[in-house]
């Protein structure tokens, strides 16, 4: 996939703003206990890190928060994967830049609908939705 530089531009304005200095562990902490053997099945919108329900650009903010600055991890990492690729990283950043503002690509389902997720990786979705929504 060809990312346009006014994509790449944007993310590393974004990088900056919020003073991002390293990325998260992939190999302890907090991401692997989201792990899982098996399915799940709780529904959710492919996209939507921070669960409130539509993606936006908010959503790649947070999502750039929880891997290199330390923020508040997803609570739903399935949601979070934007690409489908069974990885939370910043090509999901990307990817979701490029589909609300080039057109380019569209995020796989289950999106714009929470749905199931057709597809199957080790990525968890303990819960989805807002704090009101988990608990």
């Amino acid at each position: 996939m060809k990312v346009p530089i006014k994509i790449l531009l944007f993310i590393l304005l974004l990088v900056e703003l919020l003073d991002i200095v390293a990325p998260l562990d992939y190999n302890g902490g907090n991401y692997n206990e989201q792990y899982y053997d098996g399915k799940i099945g709780i529904q959710f919108i492919r996209g939507d890190s921070n669960g409130d329900k539509k993606v936006d650009i908010s959503d790649v903010i947070f999502t750039l928060d929880a891997l290199f600055k330390g923020g508040q991890l997803p609570r739903c990492w399935k949601s979070a994967d934007a690409n489908d690729d069974g990885i939370i990283d910043i090509t999901d950043t990307i990817y979701t830049l490029s589909a609300l503002f080039m057109g380019g690509v569209q995020i796989p389902q289950p999106y714009p609908n929470i749905r199931d997720d057709p597809t199957e990786d080790n990525l968890a979705c303990i819960c989805y939705g807002s704090n009101l929504d988990c608990p």
